[in-house]
């Protein structure tokens, strides 16, 4: 498959076989990837006015093949999905028409063959001037690879009951399930804050990635065993065969955006998704993926230290903070990173979530007159000398917490969170941070923060 190159002049598209251009490889920007991340989706099981919806668009003229997983705010796996995507093809997705109402996969289509937009021109007036776009490709031309049949695309059945209750229970499982905060000694402590609070009245958080890939299959990124394996390998010469072969492709061809919708009180946020370039000539960094791929996906690290603006005013101005965490590697006992420890198995839901508050990040809080507030654990000066712990307020994979939860005594500024190794704590951390900001239950907006650290990419990006 050629590897999509730049946007120049005129519209054209420049395709190329042999080499990718790439707009800052490292640099969490905007760009066509070959994996995008949707870091924070949210559904209301008892309130379905709360959804969101998530697209993905390919902006070649190719087609492609989209493999997404939705993981649950504790990192399992719960269901993966293919979509075939004619070149400059988008499509989008209702978190509640997936898991709810219906409970059903949109139809993809086939695309189009004839390549409009490249033979027609203005001379009556009307029609688009021409100028030279390349005709896209149909999803057709991926039927050896894409059984229709085999993999229940385009037209998806809908999901039965006993699966739409299957996936309910994994995804609620962190507001059902026992829940409790290791402290630094060991001991299993229980707090009033918001990780044991939650039910399953308050929205249910998940992830989905979205990988480019060599065919339709059915792994998970974390246990099929030809998932990161170079899929131009692939030697398969049925559907069957292909779809349990190698798997990665590296063509940086997608994008994606995030809208949280609220349709009872008119609200709405969008977000860019996270596009997770790929490069297999670069020297591979730590990745998200790296823990399954053991360093073969050759996607770019996401950061380690962000910048964001808050408001603290109670219901009048507030801000809560949403924030994707994972690991590059993985300890036993423990789920994507070292902070969560769980029982969760491949498509079981956990008996219990422990969260560990030695506090593996660092958050800087300041207010608009340069007064700061410092959230982290510490060492006493004296012996023996066990670590003063804080509360771990983001111990789940991806979740949303106001910031009102860090005690802070300041009505508005801006917060530095920053976590391993930039801290100068030996561990390896992949983090994403937005914000939602709300005012006088009328108003709200979405914010990316800003990466002030990546120690994944640079290992002397660490606070000074």
């Amino acid at each position: 498959m050629k590897k999509f190159l730049a946007f120049v002049a005129a519209v054209a598209l420049v395709f190329g076989v042999g080499s990718v251009a790439y707009a800052n490889y490292c640099a969490t920007d905007v760009v066509p990837a070959a994996t995008i991340l949707y870091p924070f989706v949210q559904y209301n099981y008892t309130d379905p006015n709360n959804n969101t919806l998530f697209s993905v668009t390919n902006v070649s003229n190719e087609a492609v093949i989209v493999h997404f997983t939705l993981w649950t705010d504790y990192s399992v796996g719960v269901v993966d999905w293919n979509v075939v995507l004619s070149g400059y093809d988008v499509q989008t997705f209702s978190i509640r028409d997936i898991l709810d109402n219906p409970g059903q996969l949109p139809s993809t289509g086939t695309g189009s063959t004839d390549g409009e937009w490249a033979t027609q021109d203005q001379a009556d007036g009307v029609g688009p001037i021409a100028h030279g776009l390349p005709a896209s490709t149909s999803t057709t031309t991926l039927s050896g690879v894409c059984n229709p049949n085999f993999e229940a695309y385009p037209s998806f059945p809908p999901f039965p009951q006993q699966f739409k209750d299957f996936m309910s229970g994994l995804l609620t499982a962190s507001q059902t399930v026992t829940r409790a905060h290791i402290d630094c000694n060991g001991a299993t402590v229980v707090y009033g804050d918001w990780f044991e609070a939650r039910t399953t009245a308050d929205p249910t958080w998940m992830y989905i990635t979205a990988d480019v890939v060599y065919s339709c299959n059915k792994m998970f990124p974390g246990t099929g065993a030809n998932y990161w394996v170079d899929g131009s390998t692939n030697t398969g010469t049925t559907p069957f065969d292909i779809a349990s072969g190698p798997q990665a492709e590296y063509d940086n061809v997608l994008i994606g955006d995030i809208f949280y919708i609220n349709d009872a009180q008119n609200f709405s946020e969008a977000l860019n998704a996270v596009s997770l370039e790929a490069d297999p000539n670069a020297d591979q960094s730590p990745t998200f993926y790296q823990q399954y791929s053991n360093g073969t996906d050759y996607r770019e690290p996401l950061p380690t230290g962000w910048a964001f603006r808050y408001l603290n005013q109670g219901s009048a101005m507030s801000t809560q903070i949403r924030v994707f965490k994972r690991a590059s590697s993985t300890y036993k006992g423990y789920v994507g990173v070292h902070d969560l420890i769980s029982d969760a198995g491949t498509g079981t839901a956990p008996t219990y979530l422990f969260a560990d508050d030695t506090i593996p990040y660092s958050m800087y809080i300041w207010d608009e007159g340069e007064e700061a507030l410092l959230w982290t654990g510490s060492t006493p000066p004296w012996s023996p000398s066990p670590k003063f712990c804080r509360i771990n307020l983001f111990p789940l994979e991806t979740q949303q917490v106001d910031i009102s939860q860090f005690a802070v005594p300041f009505n508005s500024g801006w917060a530095l969170l920053v976590y391993p190794p930039s801290n100068g704590v030996d561990d390896s951390y992949q983090v994403y941070v937005s914000t939602r900001h709300s005012a006088m239950g009328r108003y709200s907006a979405a914010l990316q923060g800003a990466v002030i650290y990546n120690a994944n990419c640079d290992p002397s990006q660490i606070l000074p």
